[in-house]
Parts: C-alpha cells; sequence; structure tokens
C-alpha cells in the first residue's frame, strides 16, 4: 500500500486531502505543528488503522528527515497562507514557506532523490524555485493551482 507524506495535513485543504487519500485506499501520514492552533478536524482521522499523525514543524531539516523514512510520495502544504498573514509575520512566513520547502526537498533527497513531490505555492514562493533548482535537482514540481 502506499504512503503518502501530507505536510500541513491538520490545514483545511491538507484535512480534505488527507480524507480523500484514506477513502481511496492509500496510507496517510500527517505532519503539521497546527500554527493556527486548530486540530480538530484531524481528531477523527486518528481512528483509521491507515492515518499516522506527526507533531513536526517544516522548518526543522531533521524532524522531516525522519518524517520522510517508510513514505512513498509527499505533498507537500505546510505554509503560511494568505496577504494578511504573511504580511503581519513576514520572517515566519519566508521561514515556513521557503526554508519549509527547502527542507522537504532536501528531505526527500537525502532518502529518495525519486519520490514523487508534489507542492502548492504561490507566486513569490515559485519565483524562488530557481535557488531550490539549483540546490536540489526536482524533474516535477507539480502546481494544483489552474
Amino acid at each position: 500500500m502506499t504512503k503518502i507524506l501530507v505536510t500541513g495535513g491538520g490545514g483545511y485543504v491538507g484535512n480534505v486531502l488527507c480524507r480523500h487519500l484514506l477513502d481511496n485506499g492509500y496510507q496517510v501520514k500527517c505532519i503539521d505543528n497546527f500554527h493556527k492552533g486548530q486540530c480538530d478536524a484531524i481528531i477523527p482521522l486518528a481512528t483509521n488503522p491507515n492515518f499516522e499523525f506527526e507533531y513536526g514543524d517544516v522548518t526543522v531539516l531533521e524532524q522531516m528527515k525522519e518524517a520522510v523514512i517508510g513514505c512513498d510520495a509527499i505533498i507537500h502544504l505546510a505554509a503560511i497562507v494568505g496577504f494578511p498573514a504573511c504580511k503581519s509575520q513576514p520572517a515566519l512566513a519566508t521561514e515556513v514557506n521557503v526554508e519549509g520547502t527547502r527542507n522537504m526537498l532536501f528531505a526527500r533527497e537525502s532518502y529518495n532523490p525519486k519520490m514523487p513531490f508534489v507542492c502548492v505555492h504561490r507566486k513569490r514562493l515559485r519565483q524562488s524555485r530557481r535557488g531550490l533548482h539549483r540546490r536540489v535537482p526536482v524533474k516535477r514540481c507539480v502546481s494544483l493551482r489552474r
């Protein structure tokens, strides 16, 4: 059975995605630090034997290197989202959105460079992607935006 690591799985999109993956027969490992303090939506998933939750922070590379072990793919959703949140905490937004993504790419590279990596990002992060590509080769970075 394929095991998918979902970062930011405690957020709205992450939670919906975790449910969808579980409903379609995948094992799901969800990583979140509940930065916004909301974890109620994850609680019902805890009874599913194919669901695993791990409290973690994408800004901590060593945690992410451990988190990817045993996974077959990564869907990276962990982020500080929305203009108001990014404007009010620009350093945190950069650390999570840019460095966190870089950490996930490094963790993937150290465990299995061929592991599929799906990320959702906005224009600002996409502009940083060239630097990420230079440091960690990514053959496919898929945007879910239309």
